[in-house]
């Protein structure tokens, strides 16, 4: 696990240049999210909204229309 820790660390300063002191002076688990975050393009999309995006009527599903 520690080895785990180091590797955040180490991609920490290779990836966007955080020195080791500043990585280890942060909130752990908040550095942990900033390093996992997502773009927007690689998020799980709102399955409402893509049919929308598809042109598909979401309330029509099925041949019911739902009220």
């Amino acid at each position: 696990m520690i080895e785990d820790f180091d590797y955040n660390e180490q991609q920490a300063f290779v990836q966007m240049g955080v020195l080791p002191e500043d990585y280890e002076n942060q909130d752990y688990f908040r550095m942990t999210q900033v390093l996992t975050a997502r773009s927007p393009d690689d998020r799980p999309e709102d399955p409402m909204e893509m049919l929308k995006r598809l042109g598909i009527a979401p309330t029509k599903i099925g041949g019911k229309e739902e009220k």
